[in-house]
Parts: structure tokens; C-alpha cells; sequence
């Protein structure tokens, strides 16, 4: 990410071009780049400016093709630069838009008891083919709700790179969407080979988490209404709700993905 920095206009610009070799976002192969690779961009330019994410808002508008580059451009409407208006565009086409905000956190309280560490999930029903990949462990529930716990990233994960000693917003988020993909799977009876389309993020956070914090998720949405997918949970940490995400989107079989997909690519030409 190169990044350009307008302090006049409270404005902030960037480059972002995929690494196919990615342990991480391209962890099994696609045909797109992925929407938490969009989101770590804008997590990343967001993070020339002081403070942490306390809040991540982005709705996705078209796939991103691998070989065309994405702008990302923000930009601040107030003085104090706490919350930036944030744009993806690729092949002429704003492919995403949404908000950042930071603040500055306070410290996460003192480490309680070490829990022991969550059994994973089977890696192939959150869609991920490297087992370091695996966000969620110690799933239990059924269509009233489900609960599940946080993994414990490597310090030089792709998501937890920037600052080892917390839990990132996008960590946060990645563990809340492996949760929807697996209900899928469990819970509704979503067949194996049916992608998951991603088409709205909302997180929020009230304090920084540290690594070490055990993290638990809790839904408080989860319904699938002709494809299309709500999702929502709370964040527990220390006994209390330190967050949320929520997440919207669709659960389509593989014609219907495919036809999706030579739309975008005609939206494009």
C-alpha cells in the first residue's frame, strides 16, 4: 500500500495491489480478491492517521478482478480527523464505500484467568485450507443462536501484523464471518460447494483487546431469507459486550455465482 497524505483537505490516498502468494487473503485459490483484503486496505491507510479502529462500516458494490488495481481514497469531513469517509474504486467502478473511525483506546484491563485454548473447527466449514487460518474453535448452538470463541493468530499473521499485542478490528470481523459460513453449514443445511457473497461489514469496538484476552462471539441476528444472509453477534471479553459486528450478505449455489460474476465483469468493460 502506498500511501499519499493531503493535510490541507484532511485527505488520504492509496494504492493497493494483491499478492497472489498470500498466506492469508489467498488462502485457497479465487477468482476475485477478497473482501477482507479491501478491508484490510482501508484498515491499513486508516492506521496513517493517530489511533486505533473503532469503528469499520463498508458496503461492497462489485467484485475486484485480480488483475486491475484498487484506489482507495479518504478523506476526514471534521478537524479532529476521528472519523474518515472511505471509497474503493477498481476498473472504473467504486467497487466500495463506507466509513473508518478511530479514537484512542484505553488499555485493556489486566489478563484474567488463562482459558484453555478453544478446540478449532473443521477448517473446510469456514472455507479455509490452511489451518493457521482458522479464526473460531469450541462452536456450539443451533437455529436459536450459536456461540463460539476467538483462535489465538500467530504475531506475524496477516491480521495481527500491525500490532501484535491486540486483537485487530479485522480479527474481529474474521472470526464473526468463519461464524456465518459455518451456521451456514451446521445450522441451514447450506450445501458444500454454495459461495458465500459478502455485501455489508459493520464493526464496533469500545476498547482495545488485548492478544491474550480471551474473546467470545454470541449471535444476536442470524437469519437466511431467500439467499440472502443477516448476521450479527456480540463481542465478549472480561464478562462483558466490548463490540459487535454485523455482517449481510448472500448464500448462492454455483450457477447463480457465476452469473454474478459475468456481470461484474460486463459492469467493467
Amino acid at each position: 500500500m502506498s500511501v499519499t497524505i493531503d493535510s490541507v483537505v484532511h485527505t488520504m490516498t492509496g494504492s493497493m495491489v494483491s499478492d497472489p502468494t498470500d498466506a492469508f487473503f489467498f488462502d485457497h485459490p479465487l477468482d476475485h480478491l477478497p473482501a477482507m483484503l479491501l478491508l484490510d486496505g482501508l484498515a491499513g491507510l486508516a492506521s496513517a492517521s493517530p489511533g486505533r479502529v473503532a469503528e469499520l462500516a463498508v458496503e461492497f458494490h462489485h467484485f475486484c478482478e485480480l488483475d486491475q488495481p484498487v484506489e482507495v481514497l479518504m478523506s476526514s469531513p471534521a478537524t479532529d480527523g476521528e472519523r474518515w469517509d472511505a471509497y474503493c474504486s477498481s476498473g472504473g467502478l467504486v467497487v466500495a464505500d463506507g466509513h473508518v473511525s478511530l479514537r484512542d483506546h484505553h488499555d485493556p484491563p489486566p489478563p484474567g484467568p488463562v482459558e484453555p485454548a478453544p478446540s478449532p473447527v473443521d477448517r473446510e466449514l469456514v472455507h479455509r485450507h490452511r489451518a493457521e487460518n482458522v479464526a473460531i474453535g469450541d462452536f456450539a448452538g443451533d437455529e436459536s443462536g450459536c456461540t463460539a470463541r476467538l483462535l489465538d493468530f500467530a504475531p506475524d499473521h496477516a491480521l495481527r501484523r500491525r500490532d501484535p499485542r491486540h486483537r485487530s478490528a479485522l480479527e474481529l470481523v474474521e472470526g464473526a464471518r468463519q461464524l456465518i459460513t459455518l451456521v451456514g453449514h451446521r445450522v441451514w443445511d447450506v450445501a458444500p460447494d454454495w459461495k458465500y457473497v459478502l455485501s455489508g461489514v459493520r464493526h464496533e469496538q469500545h476498547r482495545a483487546v488485548a492478544a491474550t484476552e480471551d474473546v467470545r462471539f454470541r449471535t444476536t441476528t442470524m437469519t437466511m431469507r431467500r439467499k440472502r444472509v443477516e448476521f450479527a453477534v456480540d463481542l465478549l471479553a472480561a464478562g462483558d459486550v466490548i463490540g459487535s459486528v454485523r455482517l449481510t450478505g448472500m448464500i448462492v449455489p454455483p450457477r447463480v455465482y457465476d452469473h454474478l460474476r459475468w456481470a461484474n465483469r460486463e459492469a467493467a468493460r
